[in-house]
């Protein structure tokens, strides 16, 4: 097996991710993403555990100190770079404060991006194109099933993923 199968330069260095329509075809949108495991992504999840463990010695209920906010900022830490997107027919700037809004109001690339980031296979050379094909499968199945109720799309799309 060659070694290159093995490098892991992509947590570090980040990959591009063209964020699905509705009707999950592929976009000129394209996020630029770091790996949960890259440095960025260790260093957002110690802060967060930090934040809610101090929260916690205060005396507060986790449901009390877990909420949106912190889960995007998660995210936040390992987004790079986007290209594609456009406010009033103007190029949209990036800019953490930006993604904070995107995010925020745009779930549905929220969902796209945290999929990506936690999964390993995307950023590894060899396996990166079979990949893509299978999270834009996945993303089109989930897509057919937003007409459902929120728990049973959760449902199937967890014994899917099994």
């Amino acid at each position: 097996m060659e070694l290159k199968s093995f490098d892991t330069s992509n947590w570090e260095n980040g990959i591009e991710l063209v964020i699905k329509d509705l009707e999950g075809k592929d976009t000129d949108v394209v996020f630029k993403i770091k790996y949960l495991e890259s440095s960025a992504g260790k260093k957002a999840r110690l802060d967060y555990g930090r934040k809610i463990m101090a929260l916690k010695e205060e005396g507060k209920e986790l449901s009390e100190v877990t909420n949106q906010d912190d889960f995007l900022e998660l995210l936040i830490a390992l987004i790079v770079d986007f290209k594609g997107l456009k406010e009033n027919g103007k190029e949209v700037k990036f800019s953490k404060e930006k993604c904070l809004e995107i995010l925020k109001a745009y779930p549905f690339i929220t969902s796209q991006i945290d999929v990506a980031v936690g999964n390993s296979k995307l950023f590894f050379f060899f396996l990166k194109r079979v990949y893509y094909y299978m999270l834009n499968n996945l993303v089109i199945i989930g897509l057919h099933l937003i007409k459902l109720r929120s728990q049973d799309m959760k449902v199937l799309l967890l014994n899917f993923l099994k």
